[in-house]
C-alpha cells in the first residue's frame, strides 16, 4: 500500500512540472532516430544533454505561491523524500485530524500540516497539529508552509513542542532535494556513469555509504566531465551536476582541462605528452585502477609545470586537472 501512495506522489509531482516528461520522450525519439550511428554512440549531442537535465530538474523551477492546496501536500511529500524522509504518506482528504502527511526519519515519527496560503499562519494550525499528531501517535508535530507564522503562532507552537517550517526552512528543504540523491540499485543501476556540470562552472559529486552523505568513499569537486563508478547500497550524490550512462565517449580537448576517461574505452592506451591548460598554474593528473578515486585505487600521480610524458595502460583511469593530452 505505501508503495502505491509513494508512486502516487512521484506521478503528481511530474504531472505539476509542466508535463515536460511527453516532450522528453519525443526529443529522445528522435535522437535515437538520427542516422549517424557511431557519432550517437561516441558523443551525446546539445538536445540530449537539454533530455537529460530535465530528467534531473531543478526543485526550484516549481513555483509553490501559485498553485492549491492539494498539490502543496503532494510537493511536499516529495519534497520530505528527497531529504531523506522514509515511509511518507499522505493521509486521506476527509477525517485527516489535521495532519496531511506521516513521514519518518532517523527512527523519529513526524506528523505534518501543510498551509499554502497568501498570508501568515496564525493559531489555528498549530492546535489543529497539536491534537493530530496525538491522535497519529507520532513524536513531532510539524506546520510546513510557503508563508510565515504570526508571533501568537511561534508562542504557542514553541509552549507545545511543534516544529514550524516556513518559507525559508522550505528554501533550504529544496537546497537539500537539489543535490539530486540516487540510491544505487533502487533509482540507479550500478556502474559507471559520466558526471558533468554546467561548462566552465563547478560541480560537486559525492559517492557516500549513507544519504546524508556522511560515510563518504571518494568526493570530486570539479568542472568538466567525469567518469565515476558506483556500487550496489551506495549513495551518488550530485550538486550542480548531471548524470548520463558511460558509453564510449572519445576524449576531446574541448574539455576544459577537466576531466576523468577510461583508457581503452575513450582513450587508447600507449604514450602520451601531457600539457598544462593554462601554463601560468600546475596541471596535474593521476592514474587509478578503477572509477572510484580513493587513495587505495590510486597507481600513480604528478603536479608538473608546462608539459609531461605518461605511459597509459588498458582498463585504467586517467583523471586531468587543467591538462590536455596528446598520443606521441
Amino acid at each position: 500500500m505505501r508503495k502505491n501512495i509513494l508512486k502516487t506522489v512521484s506521478e503528481k509531482i511530474q504531472h505539476i512540472w509542466k508535463k515536460n516528461d511527453l516532450s522528453s520522450v519525443q526529443e529522445r525519439k528522435q535522437a535515437v532516430s538520427e542516422p549517424e550511428k557511431e557519432i550517437k554512440e561516441c558523443r551525446k549531442s546539445k538536445e540530449e544533454i537539454k533530455i537529460e537535465k530535465k530528467k534531473q530538474r531543478s526543485w526550484s523551477d516549481f513555483d509553490f505561491d501559485r498553485t492549491d492546496g492539494e498539490t502543496f501536500e503532494y510537493f511536499c511529500a516529495e519534497l520530505l523524500r528527497a531529504n531523506g524522509f522514509t515511509n511518507v504518506e499522505l493521509t486521506k482528504k476527509t477525517g485527516d485530524l489535521g495532519v496531511d502527511i506521516l513521514a519518518e526519519k532517523e527512527q523519529i515519527t513526524y506528523a505534518v500540516q501543510c498551509k499554502c496560503h497568501a498570508s501568515n499562519i496564525g493559531n489555528q494550525a498549530v492546535r489543529d497539529i497539536y491534537s493530530g499528531k496525538e491522535c497519529y501517535h507520532c513524536m513531532i508535530g510539524v506546520v510546513m508552509t510557503n508563508r510565515f507564522f504570526t508571533k501568537a503562532a511561534a508562542k504557542l507552537a514553541a509552549e507545545h513542542n511543534i516544529l514550524l517550517w516556513d518559507r525559508e526552512y522550505l528554501f533550504q528543504l529544496i537546497k537539500n532535494a537539489e543535490k539530486n540523491v540516487y540510491e544505487v540499485g533502487k533509482d540507479l543501476d550500478p556502474g559507471e556513469y559520466r558526471i558533468f556540470g554546467e561548462r566552465e562552472k563547478r560541480w560537486k559529486c559525492t559517492v557516500s555509504k549513507e544519504r546524508n552523505g556522511k560515510s563518504v568513499l571518494f568526493q570530486i569537486i570539479a568542472e568538466g566531465c567525469y567518469t565515476v563508478e558506483v556500487r550496489e547500497k551506495e549513495y551518488l550524490i550530485l550538486e550542480e551536476a548531471y548524470l548520463k550512462p558511460a558509453v564510449f565517449e572519445s576524449y576531446e580537448m574541448e574539455n576544459n582541462g577537466w576531466f576523468a576517461v577510461k583508457v581503452g574505452r575513450d582513450l587508447a592506451a600507449g604514450e602520451y605528452q601531457i600539457f598544462a591548460a593554462d601554463e601560468e598554474i600546475s596541471g596535474y593528473y593521476a592514474i587509478y585502477k578503477s572509477a572510484r578515486y580513493m587513495e587505495s585505487e590510486k597507481l600513480e600521480e604528478e603536479f608538473f609545470e608546462n608539459k609531461s610524458f605518461v605511459i597509459l595502460r588498458e582498463g585504467t583511469y586517467f583523471w586531468g586537472e587543467n591538462c590536455y593530452i596528446e598520443k606521441r
